[in-house]
């Protein structure tokens, strides 16, 4: 999980704090964007896909993108933030992030420091500045940061994951092995399915065969060496199981647009020299 959890990008769109009355209904709509909701007050009925759920005060309601929802009142009064924001795990394709990682629809808000960071993401989308796109971004960082964490340590040791167990083997696999550049054969003796078996199991669960998967990830992780080491090209293309750096290159490039060392020069770090 913990590969899926540093490969997460989230892009904030907007917060807005609402005060509904009995009369408040919404849909039956199709999200575009992952949405948030922290509830303060009252109750609702909301459906999201076919699951009903009671809203209730204290409670945090996360909406996945591209879900059906339906909710109306059930109390006089509802109270509720709402946070809109795109979220995706860079290498998962069209994989919905929040089933990614196990995110259940419904989590318990009761924390003081969820509160705060969103006291204070409101404070910051009601007093415009140079800064306030990059401070609710952050805000939302943290927020989801604490949501994770949270939910990470309440998970029992034989949670039922939502990827199937095959693919999330092979990832594991591949994630502890990054000097490995493992054939389909290796993989699919390790998952235990033949090899047109475990390529419909990755366009199922991750939106790719097992082969640009591969290269997918193998990118991901050479952007972090990129960033985080001054290593030489060279060297990371052996690290990741790449036998010739000018393979490795050329995949780069196609992958992000950029050679590796155009890459490092713009993102990386660049006060050691």
């Amino acid at each position: 999980m913990s590969l899926f959890v540093d490969s997460l990008k989230i892009l904030f769109l907007h917060i807005k704090p609402y005060e509904l009355d009995y009369t408040w209904t919404v849909g039956p709509r199709q999200l575009h964007h992952s949405v948030l909701w922290y509830v303060t007050a009252g109750q609702f009925a909301l459906h999201v896909q076919d699951a009903r759920h009671v809203g209730r005060a204290g409670r945090i309601y996360l909406l996945p993108p591209r879900s059906a929802i339906r909710c109306h009142a059930i109390t006089e009064r509802v109270s509720l933030v709402s946070v809109n924001f795109d979220a995706n795990i860079t290498f998962l394709g069209g994989r919905v992030w929040s089933e990614a990682l196990h995110l259940p629809v419904e989590l318990d808000g009761e924390c003081p420091q969820i509160a705060s960071v969103l006291q204070e993401m409101l404070r910051t989308a009601g007093q415009p500045s140079a800064a306030q796109t990059l401070l609710l971004q952050a805000g939302l960082q943290k927020l989801v940061a604490l949501l994770l964490n949270r939910h990470i340590r309440s998970m029992p040791s034989g949670a039922v994951p939502v990827m199937d167990a095959r693919v999330e083997k092979v990832i594991e696999y591949l994630s502890c092995r990054p000097d490995r550049f493992p054939k389909m054969a290796e993989l699919c003796e390790w998952a235990e399915v033949s090899e047109s078996h475990l390529r419909k199991l990755f366009i199922r669960f991750t939106g790719m065969p097992p082969l640009h998967f591969f290269h997918h990830m193998k990118t991901e992780q050479a952007k972090e060496m990129l960033v985080r080491t001054d290593a030489r090209i060279s060297d990371i293309a052996y690290r990741l199981g790449f036998a010739d750096p000018n393979y490795f290159s050329r995949l780069f490039k196609n992958k992000t647009g950029f050679t590796p060392q155009q890459y490092r020069q713009k993102y990386g770090i660049w006060m050691d020299g």
